[in-house]
């Protein structure tokens, strides 16, 4: 009997322990806990103003920062990170959410949510939202100043990327992008054109291709060998088999009218499409290649005689693709035309 009366009440005991409520945090915590929500929602501020120096100026002059590898990143390439992510911004939006504080001897143990929104314009023509999250853990320090931000890890993060293609200005931009008034009449003539062709593209229809384009045509992406009219024309179509939902847009961005009379028209291209390949999941993608096109004056008709991709940018699945770029000298253009 008298072990079930011990049994009794051990058991009442650790019930009453269970309930036990916790006691109310300390007068020193509170302050804290308010004093570093207030440095988080200042950094959120900055974030929102694309405000790089005050985002830091939470900092210690000693300020750690690693990422997700644990690798520490210096301070002056995290700030030169942070400034090219807030300067290309149209709108950034940043919200920090505290999940636990524990404090200690002149110092603060911080674990945060923070969500991120960003806007962005590339191109003049592509929008770009990313919305994404980050997981950290702070250590704050109090000094001279209040609460400052002394180490950070960041835990976990995602960023997601969903691009926008804004309206095509077409010629609108023809005379700030075009100087000279005679290149400027060809450009109204061959722009046309090179919308035909985007549409012509879109319907799978290659024919208005092989009449603009010279015998000597050559297409060169990204350094390569050159490929020729046919081979062109055969890869095009072959390509378009697994091709869907296409959408070809052309943005200028300059031109210049040779002595020899050809034009070397400089652009930017967007392809949007769906690639569906045999026994494969079907792919969206989004390219934007910087183009260089010459057209040549055939018997009453101008015809594409080169066509050369200097960089390729895109997006997967609504992912960032890798950047593929080849050197591109302000003076190319003029080399391009006046060298064949």
């Amino acid at each position: 009997m008298w072990r079930l009366a011990i049994l009794l009440l051990f058991l009442s005991s650790s019930a009453w322990a269970q309930k036990k409520p916790a006691p109310p945090p300390s007068s020193a915590s509170t302050a804290a806990r308010t004093a570093i929500l207030a440095v988080l929602a200042e950094r959120d501020r900055a974030f929102g103003a694309r405000d790089t120096t005050a985002y830091l100026a939470v900092c210690t002059p000693d300020y750690v920062h690693t990422d997700t590898l644990q690798d520490v990143v210096p301070t002056e390439t995290l700030k030169a990170a942070l400034q090219k992510q807030l300067s290309a911004a149209k709108t950034a939006e940043q919200k920090t959410q505290l999940d636990s504080l524990k404090l200690e001897s002149g110092a603060a143990l911080v674990e945060t949510y923070e969500t991120l929104r960003l806007v962005t314009i590339a191109h003049e023509w592509l929008e770009i939202t990313g919305v994404g999250y980050r997981r950290c853990r702070y250590r704050f320090v109090q000094d001279s100043k209040g609460w400052r931000l002394a180490r950070a890890r960041v835990i976990e993060e995602s960023l997601t990327e969903k691009p926008r293609l804004l309206a095509p200005p077409g010629l609108s931009e023809l005379e700030r992008r075009v100087k000279a008034p005679a290149a400027q009449e060809i450009v109204k003539r061959l722009f046309p054109t090179l919308e035909e062709l985007a549409a012509a593209e879109e319907r799978k229809d290659f024919r208005l291709f092989q009449d603009h384009l010279a015998p000597e045509f050559a297409f060169i992406r990204l350094g390569k060998d050159p490929e020729s009219r046919q081979t062109y024309l055969e890869k095009m179509s072959q390509g378009h088999e697994y091709v869907s939902n296409e959408q070809v847009r052309y943005y200028l961005t300059g031109a210049e009218l040779q002595e020899s009379g050809e034009l070397v028209l400089e652009v930017e291209q967007s392809l949007r499409f769906t690639l569906k390949l045999p026994d494969e999941p079907a792919e969206d993608h989004l390219t934007i290649a910087s183009l260089v096109l010459t057209w040549t004056k055939a018997p009453g008709l101008w015809c594409l005689r080169r066509w050369e991709s200097f960089t390729v940018e895109g997006f997967e699945n609504g992912e960032r693709v890798d950047y593929v770029q080849k050197e591109k000298t302000p003076k190319s253009a003029k080399k391009i035309s006046g060298n064949q």
